[in-house]
């Protein structure tokens, strides 16, 4: 059972306020301090934080999306009867929390399959459909022995906390396809090309691949590299048609 604090819609006011108020003050100090923007983004996303029937219907959409393609995963029923705005009522679930490596392991889990089937999941959601669980700390991941078949190591994976998502475009998602698609094989023409079609300039894609994958993006040698002793001699067509196949930098 997950209840709302009495005054918390007022105090959410307030806070939001003063933050406001401080990003203002700060706006002004520094000119170029230009995270404003900010506030209304942690607004939105806090006052949708507050609707528990939303988390409820949520969760209702989560596992209809996910459960039809991907049997391991489950999420805990929603008692609307008992739910309003201010109280949710839920299945209660006995799992052991996916941060917890120890417990995992005297269960026999496999942590090879909780790996493969997280990620799964959650590549399911940002690349198919579109509706992803915008918070998916360790608290909010629960694996347990799938009910159905507890002699077996069969891994079940529990999405909790369904008050925040986001909603990805099919446009953006298949961009991101194409960029992920990029970064593997170290194309950074195309890296570039779905960078900007997700909306970052030009001049930061490498950056934004870098800060996507969480790892440095090395600049690929390429086998037919044009030497500068070659390029003096080239025509400005030539080096036109050299930087857009990628031989120079």
């Amino acid at each position: 059972v997950k209840l709302q604090y009495i005054d918390l819609q007022d105090r959410f006011t307030g806070d939001i306020l003063t933050i406001r108020m401080i990003l203002y003050a700060l706006g002004k100090i520094f000119p170029k301090f230009e995270f404003g923007w900010m506030i209304d983004s942690v607004k939105s996303n806090l006052e949708r934080e507050l609707d528990f029937k939303l988390e409820g219907e949520n969760a209702d959409l989560c596992y209809a999306q996910l459960s039809p393609f991907l049997k391991y995963i489950y999420v805990p029923k929603v008692f609307w009867e008992y739910t309003t705005n201010r109280v949710l009522v839920m299945e209660f679930i006995d799992g052991i929390k996916i941060s917890d490596m120890d417990k995992l392991k005297e269960s026999n889990l496999s942590i090879k399959e909780i790996d493969t089937k997280l990620v799964e999941a959650m590549a399911f959601q940002i690349f198919h459909s579109g509706f992803v669980h915008a918070d998916p700390h360790p608290g909010n991941v629960y694996v347990r022995r799938d009910p159905k078949t507890p002699t077996k190591s069969n891994v079940q994976i529990v999405l909790l906390d369904h008050g925040l998502y986001v909603t990805i475009s099919p446009k953006d998602r298949e961009a991101l396809c194409q960029l992920w698609k990029a970064i593997i094989l170290k194309d950074e023409i195309k890296m570039k090309q779905y960078s900007t079609a997700l909306g970052v300039q030009a001049k930061d894609y490498l950056t934004f691949a870098t800060v996507l994958s969480m790892r440095p993006i090395h600049r690929p040698i390429h086998d037919l590299a044009i030497l500068p002793e070659e390029w003096d001699r080239m025509s400005p067509d030539e080096q036109k048609d050299a930087r857009e196949q990628g031989k120079i930098r």
